[in-house]
């Protein structure tokens, strides 16, 4: 706990005292402490100049508490410590999103990349009260391209032709009205990554689909070029079994003849049993 003292005009000041979390100790560490009073505490000087001042002085743990909130989100850094349900802040909002979900021209995204349990939990905690779509799919399927285009933004799902890219359950907060989650890629018929994802990315990808406290829907990538995994022929079964509505997007439907693309969703369909909605989709 530290004490604070805002200077204002004609000798007028304002005191407080702020405790820190053991989370918001971990940041203090890595970071300088003028960076931290301009952002944090030297932001209100002046205001005790206003007359509302002298009776109302300035709550510094709420301050605080707020500063942390935006450097967590900024760093990407996992904290084990669950958070409180955030409250809703001022930022931009395009002027064609009115009542839909996503813009056409800009999104205010808030990212959170999830390679613990910990972590991916009380980052489902503190957003419970917002509706979720998962991406899913073969990796390198075209999932983080998708993302991208959606939401009209450039590299923010990790989009490679290396295969396993997305190393981590990626929560992107949309606008604070839903939360879209790219999920780790399944293994691809040749096999590549199959050890990781089996070791590593499947057990945190079956604590998302058990915590998820308002999973809506499954957006099911799948190349209509490549042959269905066994992998995927599992997860479309079990989003099925749980009544989760699901779209298919047959992807790279632009490297593919128009009797290809007609014959890879026909192979689709019969190897997997899905008899549901589908797009054909391409990121150009």
């Amino acid at each position: 706990m530290i004490g604070v003292t805002l200077e204002g005009g004609e000798g007028m000041s304002t005191t407080g005292t702020i405790r820190f979390s053991r989370a918001q100790h971990r940041i203090l560490r890595s970071r300088s402490m003028p960076r931290l009073l301009r952002r944090g505490v030297s932001c209100g000087v002046g205001e005790a100049d206003r007359p509302e001042a002298k009776n109302h002085p300035r709550n510094f743990q709420n301050e605080f508490d707020a500063f942390f909130d935006e450097e967590e989100i900024e760093s990407d850094r996992p904290f084990s410590e669950p958070q409180s349900e955030p409250q809703p802040k001022s930022f931009r909002i395009a002027d064609d999103l009115g009542d839909h979900m996503v813009s056409n021209t800009y999104n205010n995204v808030k990212v959170y990349r999830c390679n613990e349990e910990e972590f991916l939990l009380s980052t489902l905690q503190r957003w419970k009260y917002l509706p979720q779509i998962c991406v899913c799919g073969v990796s390198n399927a075209g999932k983080s391209s998708l993302i991208n285009h959606l939401l009209k933004k450039n590299n923010l799902a990790k989009a490679s032709s290396v295969t396993g890219k997305t190393r981590s359950v990626d929560l992107f907060v949309v606008n604070n009205r839903f939360i879209l989650v790219d999920l780790p890629g399944f293994p691809g018929v040749d096999g590549q990554a199959s050890r990781l994802w089996s070791e590593e990315f499947e057990p945190l990808v079956q604590v998302y689909f058990n915590e998820a406290p308002d999973l809506r829907a499954m957006l099911f990538a799948h190349d209509v070029r490549w042959a269905v995994t066994t992998d995927e022929t599992k997860y479309l079964e079990a989003a099925n079994s749980l009544g989760l509505q699901t779209l298919v997007l047959m992807t790279k439907d632009d490297r593919v003849e128009h009797r290809e693309r007609n014959w890879g969703l026909a192979r689709f369909r019969q190897d997997t049993g899905y008899d549901g909605k589908h797009v054909h989709y391409c990121s150009d």
